[in-house]
């Protein structure tokens, strides 16, 4: 009777043991959607600052139709303040980025980009990316010069993306530091290459929220099709670990690394 108890004991510990590990990996956090979804709001802020960068500057060839490309831009100087739209027509359109792209991005601006204390605001008018609608506004200000010597520029963000195939609405504000460390002063925006600091915070379409942190400064290499080609941030969402970000050393691709309790993952940034 004695050794059937033990046995009967021994049975049941084995088997709440292994209730316990499946349970325990069953839970383990491999969730991307966070990062996922920063990735996707990065490169998608960074990409309408820069349209319209060029815009301004009248270094927007790949984009213009008589180029090849997608847009009609108007600059009307007439108005204050003045304006800048970069139209993409109605209909989708394949840019020679390898997006499509349909709407508007209007900049209006209290002076030349390149004017230290210039004051630019950018807003959308039916614009989307990939079917992914863009809403919000952006401010930029032109800061001068940094201790480097390097123009540098105040982003500040309230973006709202809908995302395509009813896959839900995401939100996001930030602020960040854009600095040009390649190529400023050239006729060429391709070889610019600039270095983004900041912070930000989102709520995703479930209604959970995360912050984000940019811990070694994001490198934007304007040559290469991917932009962010370097850098790292930490992300917090709700109720979840800690995750670390890391997009590269340089290489331009589309590759990233997020690290959760120590375990790395690898995914493609969109």
């Amino acid at each position: 009777m004695k050794k059937t108890t033990i046995a009967v004991t021994a049975l049941c510990f084995i088997a709440l043991s292994a209730l316990v590990f499946t349970s325990c990996q069953r839970e383990r956090d491999t969730d991307l959607t966070e990062a996922e979804e920063t990735a996707l709001m990065e490169r998608t802020g960074d990409d309408v600052v820069s349209i319209t960068d060029q815009a301004s500057t009248g270094q927007i060839s790949q984009f213009k139709k008589e180029r090849g490309g997608c847009a009609t831009i108007t600059i009307d100087t007439l108005s204050a303040p003045h304006t800048i739209t970069v139209d993409f027509g109605a209909t989708n359109c394949l840019c020679q980025d390898g997006k499509n792209r349909r709407g508007q991005i209007i900049r209006s601006f209290t002076g030349k980009y390149k004017d230290a204390g210039s004051t630019h605001t950018i807003r959308y008018n039916n614009y989307f990316v990939n079917d992914n609608q863009l809403k919000g506004i952006k401010t930029v200000t032109n800061n001068g010069l940094n201790t480097a010597g390097n123009p540098n520029y105040t982003i500040d963000t309230k973006d709202t993306i809908i995302k395509a195939n009813n896959a839900g609405t995401v939100t996001w504000m930030s602020n960040r530091n854009r600095e040009y460390t390649v190529g400023f002063n050239t006729p060429v925006w391709s070889d610019d290459v600039f270095m983004v600091t900041g912070s930000g915070s989102g709520i995703r379409a479930n209604g959970y929220s995360w912050s984000m942190n940019i811990t070694t400064p994001l490198t934007i290499d304007c040559s290469c099709k991917y932009r962010i080609v370097a850098g790292e941030l930490q992300i917090q969402p709700q109720g979840k670990p800690l995750r670390t970000l890391n997009y590269g050393s340089g290489a331009c691709d589309d590759a990233a690394t997020l690290t959760i309790n120590n375990k790395v993952f690898a995914f493609n940034f969109k």
